[in-house]
């Protein structure tokens, strides 16, 4: 039988493959597995991988990346907890999709010092997991290479989030505290994330941030640079109009940016920019030159390849205007050079 197989170090489910073998096959395998990838269903798949047929608790000690396809019926009731429990001592990644089953930190006890990765629904970080258990602090990780908030699927997710034990921005700011990327793929709450953002404190250390679907003009660049000391590159969707930036002169704002904010980062070095259907090439030129005027760093502005061409001769053109020529040892490295 396919469940009674041992030795094996990488097991992800097909589609034609019971919950119920793949779960047992995994129990089986605990000691050796270093890669799982596996369908929840309901609570029995649980108890199945943790604790097999014959009652006895599995650590899966060698595990280092783990990934939980949740369904969404199932996770609407919460799971058996178990106390004292830890079952993933040597995780370095975990990714749980559609909902987060427990009503503890079941799956971060004991990996603090190895947990690397970490990718959840934003329900899970706001309500079950940070909100109400503090579980970044708890499990004692320090440090992690990246976080990914995804999406959810109802609405009144969203006001669960708002509604838990712990405010959602002093959830992020303990996870700026110990994650150097952070990827938020939510509709719905960026704008709230974002504000949390930039009441950051001095103590984050992220380095790479990414907003998929929030829109930011250069203004709110700014306020995202200012907050964040140690970011290195963030990626994101650029409204190229800013209601503060179009009150000052065409022929003043490089210089009465550069009197304002210079330097505002000495850390930043990469803008990214998303593709955005309001984005124009001129006005994402304008954007990628304001901004190297105020970073010194900055030396990468990545825009989508249709309106490359158009960017580069825009900054071209800028460098030789009066306004932006004082700038030029900044802007020529913008350029794309075919």
């Amino acid at each position: 039988m396919l469940s009674d197989i041992s030795g094996l170090t990488s097991i992800t489910q097909g589609l034609n493959v019971p919950n119920t073998t793949l779960t047992m096959l995994a129990y089986r395998n605990a000691s050796t597995l270093k890669t799982l990838k596996i369908n929840i269903s309901v609570e029995e798949d649980w108890l199945d991988l943790i604790f097999g047929d014959a009652n006895v608790l599995a650590v899966y000690a060698d595990l280092v990346s783990l990934t939980l396809e949740i369904s969404e019926e199932s996770y609407s009731v919460l799971w058996t907890t178990i106390d004292n429990v830890e079952p993933f001592p040597a995780l370095a990644r975990l990714d749980v999709h559609g909902g987060y089953p427990f009503d503890d930190d079941m799956l971060f006890r004991g990996n603090g010092n190895t947990l690397q990765s970490l990718r959840l629904p934003f329900g899970v970080v706001a309500d079950n997991v940070l909100g109400r258990f503090d579980v970044l602090r708890r499990s004692g990780i320090t440090r992690m290479n990246s976080v990914h908030i995804g999406k959810i699927a109802e609405i009144d997710d969203v006001f669960v989030a708002a509604n838990a034990g712990l405010p959602i921005e002093k959830q992020m700011h303990r996870i700026l505290e110990v994650t150097s990327s952070l990827v938020l793929l939510n509709d719905t709450t960026d704008l709230h994330l974002y504000h949390s953002l930039l009441s950051a404190p001095n103590t984050v250390i992220l380095q790479h941030l990414e907003f998929c679907n929030l829109v930011f003009n250069v203004t709110n660049i700014f306020q995202v640079v200012s907050a964040l000391p140690s970011l290195s590159s963030f990626k994101c969707r650029i409204n190229c109009h800013a209601p503060e930036i179009v009150l000052i002169p065409v022929s003043e704002r490089p210089s009465t940016l550069y009197d304002k904010f210079h330097p505002l980062s000495h850390n930043f070095r990469t803008l990214v920019a998303l593709d955005n259907e309001s984005d124009s090439a001129k006005g994402l030129a304008h954007v990628a030159m304001l901004l190297a005027i105020v970073c010194p760093s900055l030396r990468t502005v990545e825009v989508p390849p249709i309106v490359r061409n158009e960017f580069s001769r825009e900054i071209a053109w800028s460098m030789l205007n009066a306004t932006y020529k004082p700038y030029t040892d900044r802007l020529n490295g913008l350029i794309y050079w075919d």
